[in-house]
């Protein structure tokens, strides 16, 4: 495994800690006592980006680091890589600002990146 995999990896999991602060915050904030998780729409946005994130690592760790397995030290990965964390970030903090069409845009964007990464590993795998 690369070194630039063990970077993607470790920013994935901090910005994931970052939202997991995030949320005790909001808690705090807007007097919501666990294990309850509504109750106030802000809080319960600051939640679901927490949730969202957690769903999508599920497919972007293990396609991150499986390509940097089989394809270390290559320009697709790195760029694939880049761009999908960004646009997930990217996601997390319109759906935390409630801005409806910055939501849809990076969802999009960063399911279509996962997606074709998921199809190139399978082709490259394959063949």
């Amino acid at each position: 495994m690369t070194s630039f995999a063990i970077i993607i990896t470790l920013i994935t999991l901090g910005f994931y800690q970052f939202l997991s602060i995030n949320v005790s915050a909001a808690r705090d904030t807007y007097k919501i006592k666990a294990p309850a998780v509504t109750g106030n729409v802000n809080f319960e946005r600051i939640y679901r980006t927490h949730l969202n994130f957690l769903e999508n690592m599920v497919i972007f760790l293990p396609l991150a680091l499986i390509l940097g397995v089989k394809i270390p030290n290559n320009m697709f990965y790195m760029v694939f890589s880049i761009l999908c964390l960004a646009f997930k970030i990217i996601f997390s903090f319109c759906y935390i600002k409630n801005l409806p069409f910055k939501i849809k845009l990076g969802f999009n964007i960063g399911a279509t990146i996962s997606t074709v990464a998921l199809f190139i590993l399978v082709i490259t795998t394959l063949f």
